[in-house]
């Protein structure tokens, strides 16, 4: 588990040959979608010989902007906590979580 952008050179350091397939998402809980968007990722990993990556926000996008009254939309219902996505993914076989945090400043970058 990869937390935070501040983390990525402690990460390149101590593995400097992965080379990663990624997809970003919520993947908040893994339903029969989740699953096969990940299946996808698992087989062009395999297919290119390189290690998963899924990264994921927290809190998810709409929920900040809930929260910073940004949106008329309420905050979406949580399935699982992020260690509970974390759990969900590595037991999926998924190599590497990376987690961003969603603040004001993943929100103004681009």
């Amino acid at each position: 588990m990869i937390r935070g952008q501040n983390n990525i050179s402690l990460f390149k350091k101590r593995h400097p040959k992965t080379f990663m397939s990624a997809t970003i998402g919520n993947f908040d809980g893994l339903h029969i979608g989740h699953q096969a968007i990940l299946d996808n990722l698992k087989k062009e990993a395999n297919e290119l010989g390189t290690s998963t990556l899924v990264f994921f926000t927290e809190p998810h996008a709409a929920e900040y902007f809930s929260a910073k009254g940004l949106t008329n939309n309420q905050s979406p219902p949580r399935l699982c906590p992020w260690r509970e996505k974390f759990r969900l993914l590595n037991n999926y076989g998924i190599d590497y979580s990376y987690s961003l945090v969603f603040n004001s400043s993943l929100k103004s970058s681009s």
